[in-house]
């Protein structure tokens, strides 16, 4: 979750009511120039070093030659995980861990590791949507979702579609 603090809340407001406690006319004015209205996000999670992180392992997998089929096959993943695990959206495990190095062999192992040891962050990102190949198949789904839906339930009974596995 994202905490949201301004430093106005927590600086100006009390320095205010005091001075208009104390009868002063121009409170509002005279701190006026003093407030400052800068929020500060936190979070546990360093979108940066995520995203260093992805560039220097899609970097190595370049250099490997590999395509994700290739990096799936010798993971024994699908190619979909084999993305989300470069991306940081998915979990590696010890095993597959062990797997990654041998076929990404200028990955650090401290990258490796940070993936084995993290929890992805897995979040929307409106401007995804602008992405031409992201955009129809989210139209596809609009589209024909009703009818996957119904096609599922027939041939799996009242489930649903689990996406892990695409």
């Amino acid at each position: 979750m994202t905490m949201m603090i301004s430093r106005w809340a927590i600086n100006a407001a009390p320095r205010t009511m005091a001075m208009a406690a104390r009868g002063h006319q121009q409170a509002s004015r005279s701190i006026a120039p003093k407030i400052i209205t800068t929020s500060h996000c936190y979070s546990s999670i360093s979108a940066t070093d995520v995203a260093d992180r992805t560039k220097r392992l899609l970097d190595a997998k370049a250099q490997s030659g590999l395509t994700y089929d290739d990096l799936a096959s010798r993971l024994g993943v699908t190619n979909t995980y084999a993305a989300q695990l470069l991306l940081g959206q998915a979990k590696l495990t010890e095993e597959t861990a062990v797997k990654l190095q041998e076929a990404l062999p200028d990955a650090s192992k401290d990258d490796i590791q940070e993936i084995v040891s993290s929890f992805p962050m897995r979040s929307f990102d409106e401007n995804i949507m602008k992405e031409p190949n992201v955009y129809r198949t989210y139209e596809a789904i609009t589209h024909y979702g009703e009818a996957i839906k119904s096609i599922i339930n027939e041939q799996c009974g009242d489930g649903r579609l689990i996406v892990l596995s695409i």
